[in-house]
């Protein structure tokens, strides 16, 4: 059996392969291993477990957001040998950016993006990551994702920067005041993943000019601080996996187009 994890920071994707090709999968919620707790983490493995991958894994691979550091994926690694019972040589613990270059670039140089709740982005040899420029989370960074977006979105709600038309429509989707919507940002947990929903209502309104300028400015925001400090990114495809590069994947591809860079895959998940 082979298992291959792809685990972002709001949702994990579980698949395992047996030795016909046959295919079973399960979702958790997300892994990532520089802002969750190790509770939350071992609550997701057990999560995967209990949905019948406990059968014998001769090879593991996860891919997981805030995959950096040396040590994080150790004690990952660690963890996830002694609750599946494998030895460790038999597990590969990678950032979620590797499967997203090797999903869409394979053995070929290319640069590859994810744009999802967030957003990240590297230069890919072949083999390897040569450049990543930090992404830094959705409060420093994160260009082009959908934590971003909703987070313009409702700031220029707030602001009154959005036509009373698109308030109001706003309003009736979200259902909340503007003190509930404060609360949920500044005191609940899973931020991110609640403005990043704000994506579906935009998706539904892009015929109106102050949404459709939040997504170009945010993709040209993506652009300008992420792409073109990649030497050489006008030579290459530029590749995205995850939702808000896939359903927006039109406004994308014009942004680029602006820059003079070629849109090449864009996949909705790299398991794909």
């Amino acid at each position: 059996m082979k298992l291959i994890v792809d685990a972002g920071s709001t949702k994990g994707h579980w698949q395992i392969t047996n030795k016909n090709n046959e295919v079973r999968q399960v979702y958790t919620d997300g892994i990532n291993l520089l802002t969750h707790s190790w509770e939350h983490i071992e609550a997701q493995i057990a999560k995967a477990i209990e949905s019948g991958f406990s059968e014998e894994i001769e090879n593991l691979e996860i891919y997981a957001a805030g995959g950096i550091k040396e040590e994080n994926r150790k004690e990952f690694k660690e963890k996830v040998a002694s609750r599946f019972g494998i030895e460790e040589y038999k597990i590969t613990v990678e950032s979620d950016l590797v499967l997203a270059a090797k999903s869409l670039c394979g053995n070929k140089p290319g640069v590859a993006c994810i744009m999802g709740t967030g957003s990240n982005s590297c230069l890919w040899d072949g083999k390897k990551i040569v450049k990543n420029v930090r992404p830094l989370g959705y409060i420093l960074g994160d260009e082009g994702s959908g934590a971003v977006l909703g987070k313009k979105l409702v700031a220029n709600w707030f602001k009154g920067l959005l036509t009373a038309e698109t308030s109001e429509a706003l309003r009736e989707y979200v259902g909340l005041d503007y003190g509930e919507v404060m609360a949920k940002i500044y005191k609940e947990p899973g931020a991110n993943k609640y403005l990043a929903s704000m994506t579906k209502f935009m998706a539904q309104h892009l015929d109106r000019e102050d949404i459709k300028s939040i997504i170009m400015e945010s993709f040209s925001d993506f652009v300008e601080r992420n792409l073109l400090q990649y030497e050489g990114v006008e030579m290459l495809k530029v590749n995205f996996v995850g939702s808000i590069a896939y359903y927006f994947k039109e406004e994308l591809e014009f942004v680029l187009d602006d820059y003079g860079l070629e849109l090449g895959l864009v996949k909705k998940e790299p398991l794909e």
